[in-house]
């Protein structure tokens, strides 16, 4: 079995990827987040198959094709090993907290085009880990994604510097679905 699925991702995928996401967050009673994205070798994935179709570009293509470069393993492609989704929630204040605490929630993507979980994990299928980080209310003055992207750009924090060196392309609303945020142009 292939470690990397070179499949495309779709919308029907970005929209499985947020029902699995927004199903955790229900289930443990938080509320929806501001802005769920696709971080990550996934996120490459994505952008790197947009490229290769062409035409205009909201996102620093120069940038991405410098992403893929940078791993041999790319001849035909990034490639999906697993989907890390990141969701931003609003930082109220210090002891008032909308996202979750920290660290991975795994849940089981399902039978799908991207095949079976190559990593020895407790699932068949590929799986879904999911991330929530809070944004403070002074960045949301703007759009969500726009302070997603000065939380990329701007913290020193260790997340926000590890996905930098990827894409980030939102599944999550729907009405902006497939819109890569980072790198910008």
């Amino acid at each position: 079995m292939p470690e990397y699925s070179l499949e495309e991702i779709t919308s029907d995928d970005f929209d499985r990827l947020a029902e699995i996401a927004l199903n955790y967050y229900k289930e443990k009673g938080y509320p929806a987040p501001l802005l769920i994205c696709l971080c990550q070798g996934a996120a490459l994935h994505y952008a790197y198959g947009k490229l290769k179709r062409g035409g205009g570009f909201d996102f620093d293509a120069h940038r991405v094709k410098k992403m893929v470069g940078k791993a041999k393993r790319y001849q035909r492609g990034p490639g999906v090993k697993d989907f890390d989704v990141w969701s931003f929630f609003l930082h109220k204040n210090e002891t008032d907290w909308d996202c979750p605490y920290r660290g991975t929630r795994s849940r089981e993507f399902g039978e799908s085009k991207f095949g079976k979980d190559p990593t020895g994990s407790k699932f068949e299928w590929r799986k879904a880990d999911i991330f929530g980080r809070s944004i403070v209310p002074s960045a949301l003055k703007r759009k969500p994604e726009v302070a997603v992207v000065d939380w990329l750009a701007n913290s020193r924090n260790p997340s926000p510097t590890k996905l930098r060196n990827k894409p980030a392309v939102i599944i999550w609303p729907k009405r902006k679905q497939g819109t890569i945020i980072w790198p910008l142009k």
